[in-house]
């Protein structure tokens, strides 16, 4: 069946010969061709192709024709959550208004201009600074296939958004939640969230071979992504995302209580934390059905289950615990982020460290 697209963005269709045909029309209206035994092969074969000055005629291609054909090349190798932004970015800020300015046309002021209309429209400061580095790598891409002399977008100002404030439960606080959450089916999932700091994906994607409780120790090995309603086991979020991770015994105890609620024991291969029905958890039913009620019972409004994550940091930043230790156990791609995100708390310990310099040289 033929997935029809608009003149110049392509269509891809599976042929009875079982190989994979690919048709791309010309601004000239001559039509070319590709053959592949994988959809994939001949999706990089229309890029090839329609990326080919020779054959796009770029002086008539439009903004939208190219970022449909960049988006289209770029998401196989894209994680889910992120196609799925950058797919409703494109449909939703982009095309509908710069979609039809000619590629080589585009320039800084198109852009500022955009990023303006944005504004106005309502689109937050966020959002808008998401359409940038999107347009900032697909026209990166159209400068390297020389489609365009310059990136547009290298020298438009960055569009500014407010940080949003780190919300992070206090110890009292966590003593509150944990206490609502006794009893709950998933009281273990929201002690391992408190005090690994692992990101919801990670935990939703935990088996039981993943968790060592003789050795108190849990390997991050894989993330479950959820974008639009289409769960897809991934790696982690970055390199060092698979990791090791040192369990307290609140911890242990809880996995513990977790593992003999079941009354049997789990196949190595199974997941630790399921749905009523021992699937993986969906992101939204697990908000809305489990997070939401809970966060109500215990009387704490306005609290992300992300929040865990930085209640966990917060916590240990300000319990003294080197922030290179800290940065190992988020997994963050560099210590540079995490003394960025928590910098509130690093600073809060600036009048501990003078006065440890005191006691130290008394």
């Amino acid at each position: 069946m033929t997935n029809k697209r608009a003149n110049g963005e392509g269509s891809i269709y599976r042929k009875s010969d079982r190989l994979w045909c690919g048709q791309f029309v010309l601004p000239t209206g001559k039509r070319r061709t590709v053959y592949g035994k994988t959809r994939r092969e001949v999706v990089q074969k229309l890029a090839e192709l329609q990326c080919d000055p020779t054959t796009t005629a770029p002086g008539r291609s439009t903004l939208g024709q190219f970022m449909t054909r960049w988006f289209e090349t770029a998401s196989p190798s894209l994680r889910p959550t992120t196609c799925a932004t950058y797919r409703s970015l494109i449909k939703c800020h982009v095309l509908p208004y710069v979609g039809d300015e000619q590629l080589t046309r585009v320039s800084p002021l198109t852009l500022e201009q955009l990023y303006a209309d944005l504004e106005a429209k309502g689109v937050s400061p966020r959002m808008r600074q998401q359409v940038h580095a999107l347009l900032h790598c697909a026209l990166g891409k159209a400068v390297r296939l020389k489609l365009i002399r310059d990136n547009p977008a290298s020298v438009v100002d960055r569009p500014r958004a407010r940080r949003r404030e780190i919300r992070a439960l206090t110890a009292d606080e966590v003593g509150v939640l944990l206490r609502a959450a006794e009893g709950d089916r998933l009281e273990a999932l929201y002690v391992v969230a408190v005090t690994t700091g692992l990101r919801q994906g990670e935990i939703f994607a935990l088996k039981w071979k993943d968790i060592n409780l003789r050795q108190r120790v849990l390997s991050v090995r894989r993330a479950l992504l959820d974008a639009g309603g289409h769960r897809e086991i991934a790696d982690p979020k970055t390199a060092k995302g698979k990791r090791r991770v040192e369990l307290p015994d609140l911890a242990v105890k809880a996995l513990k209580a977790h593992r003999d609620q079941l009354q049997v024991t789990p196949h190595p291969e199974s997941w630790v934390f399921t749905d009523v029905r021992g699937g993986t958890l969906r992101r939204s039913n697990f908000i809305r059905r489990n997070w939401a009620p809970l966060l109500a019972h215990a009387g704490l409004d306005g609290v992300r289950f992300h929040d865990l994550r930085h209640t966990c940091a917060s916590l240990l930043l300000a319990g003294g615990i080197h922030p290179k230790v800290v940065q190992e156990r988020l997994g963050h791609a560099t210590i540079a982020i995490t003394l960025d995100t928590y910098s509130h708390v690093v600073d809060s310990l600036q009048r501990d460290a003078a006065d440890r310099i005191d006691e130290l040289l008394k």
